[in-house]
This record gives structure tokens, sequence and C-alpha cells, in this order.
């Protein structure tokens, strides 16, 4: 459901990359934080430990790097997220999909 949702955004993204600078990846948990979810996604750091929660949740950031323009970022709640998906430890600059994932702090 979350992909159909950002598949159907994709256009409108596309459309006003302009004034977009990065979109927060929400869409899982009861707040958009990614945490307080359900079982498809793990709760509170569970899915950390499951390689199927965890590649549910890939599947959401990528379908958020995809609906982006190529020079927009996705912000994850959390620097360990962006660590257990992607395996990065530091950012990296070569625009892969890891160099687009910054962090935000609310």
């Amino acid at each position: 459901m979350v992909k159909a949702h950002l598949a159907q955004l994709t256009p409108i993204l596309q459309e006003h990359a302009d004034v977009i600078v990065a979109m927060q990846a929400g869409f899982i948990g009861k707040y958009g934080e990614w945490w307080l979810t359900n079982d498809l996604f793990g709760n509170k750091k569970s899915w950390l430990e499951d390689s199927v929660q965890m590649a549910v949740r890939k599947e959401v950031v990528d379908a958020m790097l995809e609906a982006l323009p190529s020079g927009r970022q996705v912000y994850l709640r959390a620097p360990m997220y962006k660590q257990a998906l992607y395996g990065m430890d530091t950012p990296c600059m070569d625009g892969s999909s890891s160099a687009r994932i910054g962090h935000f702090n609310d």
C-alpha cells in the first residue's frame, strides 16, 4: 500500500522538484517515525534483527528514492536506520542511494 501511494505521489514530486530539498521517510509507524508499528514492519527495534522486516523497510526507502528526482534526498529518523538498511558507517558522495539518504531529528 505504501509503494502504491508513492507511485501516486511520483508525478507530483517530479513536477515540484524545484521546491523540494528532501523528503522525510514517514509512512511507517504510528507517527511516521519508524517506531510503534505493526508486525509487517516490526515493532520498536525488533526490525533491526529481522531480515524480512528490514527488507520491507528498505523497499519503502528505495521507492521514495525512485519517486524523487535524483538530486533530492530522503531523510530517515535515525542514523542507525541508514546503517542497518545500507550498511554504511559514514555518508558517501558517489551518487548512490546511500549518498541520497540523510537524517532528521525533530
